[in-house]
């Protein structure tokens, strides 16, 4: 029999295993594409049988009794707060309309237009002072819903009132693979006013190779918040970076035993040349 403990057997098992995994991530990306497309449909069922009949609050109490029955009591997915979920889901996005005195004028990075399978829509969402017809938009934000896993949609409508802001956060979340604490922590931090005010302003196109495009318009994109730091006026870079070393400090020694501090503006040197590590070091000692 062939000796099947060498390198190439040990390359083959792991060139499966990834194969399995990336088409676990696929199956994981496709329930959760369907069951978004299954949740918003129940949610305009439930608003057009509200206007067909006029039903009101009731009607969802009901009708997760009813489905929790057929389907089982632990299913989250049809209790009342998550059917009233999807109805506020359609409701609010189908509010959305070429009347509205708030237009929807979506700006956005230019890196978003890249996002994989969302490159159509994006493109149809870029920065116009024309309206778009309702229909239009309602299938390019149906488009972005689809893609963002449920509970960060619903994080999104509960939080971000402008249809601007949340047409962002949806991108945003599809383009960085947000989890729900980092999306949550972006809203708090206000990351799409601040890209309002500040969008990047750069030339990296001109002054730096393709591959390294991508990183450098993200850490520039990237909004900091620096709360923890108590700062209520401005203030210049080496008093910012003093405040910065004070608080770590004590971060630090809150560490107890086993733990020092090293230093600030660490000086590191590569052969001719020297770099200066502007913040701290905490390094453990044995």
């Amino acid at each position: 029999m062939q000796d099947l403990s060498n390198d190439n057997y040990n390359y083959f098992v792991d060139e499966i295993v990834s194969m399995i995994q990336s088409h676990q991530i696929v199956a994981v990306k496709s329930v959760q594409t369907v069951s978004n497309q299954l949740y918003w449909n129940i949610g305009e069922l439930i608003l057009a049988k509200q206007e067909e009949f006029g039903w009101g609050q009731s009607v969802i109490d009901k009708l997760s009794f009813d489905l929790m029955d057929r389907f089982g009591n632990d299913s989250i997915s049809y209790s009342k707060r998550n059917l009233q979920f999807m109805r506020q889901l359609v409701l609010e996005y189908s509010n959305i309309n070429p009347d509205s005195p708030y237009p929807v004028i979506v700006k956005q990075p230019a890196s978003l237009s890249k996002i994989t399978k969302v490159k159509q829509v994006a493109s149809l969402l870029k920065i116009t002072e024309a309206k778009q017809p309702a229909s239009l938009l309602i299938e390019n934000i149906k488009d972005l819903v689809f893609q963002v896993p449920w509970w960060h949609n619903i994080l999104i409508i509960q939080k971000v009132k402008d249809p601007n802001a949340r047409l962002y956060y949806l991108q945003t979340t599809i383009k960085n693979q947000y989890s729900r604490a980092v999306l949550q922590h972006q809203i708090k931090a206000q990351a799409y006013e601040n890209f309002l005010i500040n969008p990047a302003q750069h030339n990296f196109e001109v002054a730096l190779p393709e591959y390294m495009l991508e990183q450098a318009r993200e850490s520039i994109k990237s909004v900091y918040s620096l709360n923890f730091l108590e700062i209520n006026k401005p203030m210049k870079e080496r008093e910012l970076e003093r405040s910065m070393v004070e608080n770590i400090k004590r971060f630090i020694m809150e560490l107890g035993y086993g733990f020092c501090f090293i230093g600030n503006q660490y000086r590191l040197t590569l052969g001719e040349k020297e770099y200066f590590i502007i913040g701290n070091i905490p390094m453990k000692y044995f």
